[in-house]
């Protein structure tokens, strides 16, 4: 095996089942099936994208805290078994690029050891697995477009909030321990693809997406986007299981008067779309201040929390999970400009970051953070957005930050 030749796992190999003992693998081209024990599976996934052998030694030591006392002669002896068995297979691809993604640099946070991935083959056998996931869409919007290209310049501008060596932070807790947190997080792209419909194929792709993922107990993180993709989203989770909703948002995104069907929702009247799902038992709406008439906005389900409350951990029920929905235009405009429909006299970023402390011991099954508008003016506005991006993940993933 030559060290320097760039390899990647085989694009014809995917992952079938799953336990905390080993992982069976399928290669579709040969139909063979492999039973890998979570070790080799983890050197595999070094593979992701088009490495070398020292490169992959090195993204796998960084994700396994076991693997920094291997001798690096077994590990090179176990890479050899993974070509031998065809499951990597030599990548051919430009040396320039293959470098430039080896680094991490179109990946979240910059995590050395996360792995750019295939929805299929993130870690189930992972407790609190997270799959980040970019949604360009911004189709429906009723004022300025633009949050399409947010995933994009949020990866791009995410690099310099996190210090060398992150990738080090233990996961506490007697099931997890010595997991890092960059083994336990998986960036799996854009869902793309040219856009002619407002509700069409791209949200189907992530309600899908998002009802396999929920599943196999892997935690979503969509990032948008307009905010109409939250109901997709949440669609792939009430299909099989009883949730809450928490909406930290400027607006209501809803009168509460009528369900509104899939092909007319749009980003300010999405939560309209809830109002008849019984497995959507409790909505919880914080920050809320648009001028609207009171009486439009009631609803069994809802709770609106006070505008002063920073607490919030006692109005969520007790046993359910809950999943959070952050437009980034709750926070005041002085903060945050950036977004297509900013409402004055908004949140200060600390007391956005005390309202998601208070409830990060409750279980939250997964998030999306919607509405931001790049511009290359305002860079320390997408750092902010990161740095709650960096804060749900954290939440999800039973990993503290402080």
């Amino acid at each position: 095996m030559n060290r320097s030749t760039r390899y990647k796992v085989n694009p014809n190999v995917s992952v079938i089942r799953t336990s905390a003992q080993d992982i069976i693998l399928t290669n579709m081209g040969k139909g063979r099936e492999y039973h890998i024990p979570l070790d080799m599976f983890t050197l595999l996934s070094s593979f992701n994208v088009p490495v070398n052998v020292e490169q992959a030694i090195s993204i796998y030591r960084n994700s396994n805290q076991q693997a920094q006392a291997l001798e690096e002669a077994e590990l090179l002896e176990s890479i050899e078994e993974l070509e031998k068995n065809d499951l990597i297979v030599l990548a051919n691809v430009d040396v320039q690029m293959a470098n430039s993604v080896a680094q991490s640099t179109n990946r979240f946070f910059n995590f050395n050891g996360m792995r750019m991935e295939e929805v299929i083959n993130v870690g189930a056998h992972i407790p609190d697995t997270v799959a980040i996931i970019g949604m360009p869409f911004d189709h429906n919007v009723t004022n300025l477009p633009g949050s399409r290209l947010g995933p994009e310049y949020l990866r791009r501008h995410s690099r310099s909030i996190v210090p060398y060596g992150f990738p080090q932070v233990e996961v506490k807790g007697q099931h997890t321990e010595g997991v890092h947190l960059a083994s336990k997080v998986f960036d799996c792209g854009d869902i793309s693809g040219h856009v002619f419909d407002r509700n069409g194929r791209q949200q189907r792709q992530l309600e899908e997406i998002v009802r396999k993922l929920t599943l196999a107990k892997i935690k979503p993180v969509i990032v948008g986007g307009d905010h109409s993709i939250t109901y997709s989203s949440l669609q792939g989770i009430l299909s099989h299981k009883k949730i809450g909703l928490i909406h930290i948002d400027a607006h209501y995104d809803g009168g509460g008067t009528e369900q509104v069907s899939f092909k007319d929702i749009h980003h300010g009247n999405f939560m309209d779309g809830f109002l008849n799902e019984r497995n959507l038992e409790h909505i919880l709406q914080i920050g809320q201040r648009q001028r609207v008439d009171q009486e439009h906005v009631q609803a069994e389900k809802i709770d609106v929390v006070p505008s002063d409350e920073l607490d919030i951990g006692r109005y969520l029920r007790e046993g359910l999970p809950y999943y959070i929905t952050l437009d980034v235009d709750v926070l005041d405009p002085s903060f945050m400009s950036s977004t297509g429909t900013p409402v004055p006299l908004g949140m200060h970023p600390k007391e956005l970051m005390a309202i998601l402390t208070s409830i990060r011991e409750h279980d939250i099954i997964g998030g999306d953070v919607v509405e931001f508008l790049p511009s290359e003016h305002k860079v320390h506005e997408a750092l902010l957005v990161n740095e709650l991006l960096l804060t749900l993940i954290s939440m999800m993933t039973k990993v503290d930050l402080s």
